[in-house]
């Protein structure tokens, strides 16, 4: 009880701290900015011939890539003047904001409301206070790093009815989000607004990146007309995805977008899809059509702020996170809930468990006496004589002459 107490003491001591010190980082970047402000007028004069458009300590930030043909001090200037908005603080946002606020891209916003979990750290590196929101963590290490970017935070989920508003003053749009509602909900949007889309993609061991929305080349209706059903859609949470992987293309997302901000002339549309499952990992570049003349967003009619703001999303299904409904053609097949199946396990009731997801998934983790269902189909297939007692008993027939089975959970594969 007094060990508790003093962990309680301690948690509370330390969250204290870290408000204080929050409070005193946000105090010591707004002098930092009001110094730079009075340090760096319009231009600095050497000389008394010659005017400088950036201060000095811009100069020694950004001066490696200034040096680049590419960059230049015009590009450095363009990078500067631009506003990018983020939609996603996650997987591909950390990577992306983090090289665009190095880059020294002047403004930059941020679209995301969740919140950050441990689950997130092996990727998420920006990230390190669980129940912490993800934009207030974003913000918090990019001021750190480049005080002169100017930030500002949506902590809210895009919909049709507020992403007109928060796009409007950006020049480019970041999709680092992973469900297909919301990709195409930006995608519509920047189509209206005539403004390009950065999108990236990672899931497992594969990632890929396609500017959308951009001069002649396709929107994202373009490339997938029609929406995938909701049971195939998997998220990181439920099909993996590795750190390095999503990472390579959340900065492959912000080089693209200084790409599009300092030389937006070579541009070619093109998909970069990205394979991490061999040693050598490989990169392979699909050259894309430009934009369908009957494609419903950005064809002949194209779509506008009113047909979106007034039909809303009509993918909203596809960012459900419910395990879809399977049809029951058995009238003796029933579904049970935890503290269901708890019941059955404190009343000793004879049955058989059977987990449906992939062997590695159930080496991971899995519910006591549970079997898992790969083995069995494979006993059951080959008809073996030496098949486990679980697996015998669970051919047994019910009353009505079914088949009866326990499974776990449902898989989205199934």
């Amino acid at each position: 009880m007094e060990q508790d107490e003093t962990l309680c003491r301690l948690e509370s001591k330390v969250q204290a701290l870290q408000t204080q010190l929050d409070a005193a980082s946000a105090e010591l970047h707004a002098y930092k900015i009001l110094l730079n402000q009075r340090s760096a007028p319009e231009s600095l004069i050497e000389d008394g011939n010659r005017s400088w458009p950036m201060a000095l300590d811009e100069y020694q930030r950004y001066g490696r890539q200034m040096i680049l043909p590419e960059i230049g001090l015009n590009g450095q200037l363009k990078l500067r003047n631009s506003h990018v908005l983020v939609v996603g603080a996650g997987g591909l946002g950390c990577p992306a904001l983090t090289y665009l606020v190095g880059a020294g891209v002047g403004s930059i916003g941020i679209v995301d409301n969740d919140e950050v979990e441990l689950s997130n750290g092996h990727r998420q590196f920006l990230h390190n206070r669980p129940g912490e929101s993800k934009v207030d963590s974003c913000i918090r290490y990019m001021r750190q790093l480049n005080p002169r970017v100017a930030i500002q935070g949506f902590k809210t989920r895009l919909v049709p009815s507020n992403a007109f508003g928060i796009f409007a003053s950006y020049d480019i749009v970041l999709d680092c989000t992973d469900g297909p509602a919301t990709r195409y909900l930006i995608s519509d949007v920047a189509v209206a607004l005539r403004k390009p889309v950065v999108s990236g993609s990672a899931l497992k061991l594969d990632g890929q990146l396609v500017v959308l929305c951009h001069n002649d080349g396709p929107c994202y209706r373009c490339l997938f007309p029609v929406p995938p059903p909701a049971s195939t859609v998997l998220s990181c949470g439920e099909g993996g995805i590795l750190g390095p992987v999503v990472g390579t293309i959340g900065v492959l997302q912000a080089l693209a977008c200084i790409h599009l901000l300092t030389s937006p002339e070579t541009f070619t549309p093109t998909m970069l899809l990205f394979n991490a499952s061999t040693f050598a990992p490989s990169f392979r570049t699909v050259r894309l059509r430009g934009r369908k003349a009957d494609c419903p967003a950005c064809g002949i009619k194209r779509i506008t702020q009113s047909i979106i703001e007034s039909e809303g999303s009509e993918n909203s299904e596809l960012c459900s996170a419910d395990v879809p409904t399977v049809e029951r053609t058995d009238r003796h097949v029933e579904s049970i809930g935890a503290e269901e199946y708890n019941a059955v396990l404190q009343n000793r009731d004879h049955h058989v468990l059977l987990d449906v997801r992939d062997e590695n998934q159930f080496a991971i983790c899995a519910l006591p006496n549970s079997h898992s269902m790969k083995i069995l189909t494979s006993y059951l297939t080959d008809r073996s004589p030496t098949a486990p007692s679980y697996v015998k008993r669970s051919t047994n027939l019910c009353p009505g002459g079914q088949k009866c089975h326990d499974l776990c959970r449902v898989s989205k594969r199934q």
